[in-house]
C-alpha cells in the first residue's frame, strides 16, 4: 500500500517552534512527527512512503537518512516551490495508479488505523474519501437567536460540534490526476471541489478517535501533555 505525507510546509501557525526546526521534525514526546507517522504507516501495513518537503528540506532529508526504514521503501520528493495540498501529487513517479493513495498532512498526531481507512474507501466506491473527525467547538461570544429583529433567546458562550476535516485523505489517483497540473499550486480543499463539480462523489468516513492538529501551538502542547500521560 502507498502513502504520501505532505511535509512542506513553512508551520507558521506554530511560530517560534518551526523558525528552529521544520514541522515534520518537532518532537511530540521526543518522537518527530515524521517519525511518528512513518512508524504508524508501516505498522499498519504500508510498503510504499512518500515525503513531500519543502520548507528547511535539507535537515528533514538528513534525518531520513537512507530511502528504507524497517525494509519499507520512503521516497523524498522535493517542492522548489510551495504547491498546496494537492499540487505535490504531480511529482509522484510513475505507479500503479489503480491502488489507493492514502495522502496525509504531516502536522497529525492520531491513534487511527490507516488500514481500515483504505478498506473503507474501497467499500464505498468513490474517487476519493476524506476522514472526518467530530469536535467539540466552544465560541467565545453570547450568540443571539432572534425572529423578525425581536429576541428569541441569547446563549452565553454556547458549544457547538463539527465534523472537520482531518487532513487524511484516499484518492483513486487514476481518475482525480487530471485535476491536477504540474507545478501548479492546488490544495486538496479545491482538488475535492472540483471533483464534486464534476458529479464525483466523494466519501466522507466519520472518526471518532485521538486526533490532534500540530500544526497549532495549542494542539501542539495538548497532544504532548496526552502521549506523556498515555505513554507513561
Amino acid at each position: 500500500m502507498k502513502a504520501i505525507i505532505l511535509a512542506g510546509g513553512k508551520g507558521t501557525r506554530i511560530l517560534p517552534y518551526s523558525n528552529i526546526l521544520p514541522k515534520p521534525l518537532l518532537p511530540i514526546n521526543g518522537v518527530p512527527l515524521i517519525s511518528r507517522l512513518i512508524h504508524q504507516l508501516i505498522e499498519n501495513g504500508f510498503d510504499d512512503i512518500y515525503i513531500c518537503v519543502g520548507y528547511l528540506h535539507s535537515l528533514v532529508e538528513t534525518y531520513l537518512g537512507n530511502n528504507e526504514i524497517n525494509d519499507v521503501r520512503v521516497t523524498i520528493l522535493r517542492e522548489e516551490a510551495p504547491l498546496g495540498t494537492a499540487g505535490p501529487l504531480s511529482n509522484l513517479p510513475q505507479f500503479d495508479e489503480s491502488e489507493p493513495l492514502l495522502v496525509l498532512n504531516c502536522d497529525l498526531v492520531t491513534d487511527i488505523n490507516f488500514f481500515e481507512i483504505i478498506k473503507e474507501h474501497q467499500k464505498s466506491k468513490c474517487k476519493a474519501s476524506v476522514v472526518a473527525i467530530s469536535k467539540q467547538s466552544k465560541i467565545k461570544y453570547g450568540v443571539i437567536e432572534e425572529r423578525n429583529n425581536f429576541l428569541v433567546k441569547l446563549n452565553e458562550k454556547p458549544e457547538a460540534t463539527y465534523l472537520i476535516n482531518s487532513g487524511i485523505y484516499v484518492l483513486n489517483y487514476e481518475e482525480v490526476k487530471k485535476f491536477i497540473i504540474p507545478n501548479v499550486y492546488i490544495d486538496m480543499t479545491d482538488l475535492l471541489s472540483e471533483a464534486s463539480k464534476f458529479g464525483d462523489e466523494i466519501n466522507v468516513i466519520k472518526k471518532n478517535v485521538m486526533w490532534f492538529d500540530v500544526g497549532c501551538k495549542e494542539d501542539f502542547e495538548k497532544a504532548s501533555k496526552n502521549l506523556e500521560e498515555n505513554d507513561g
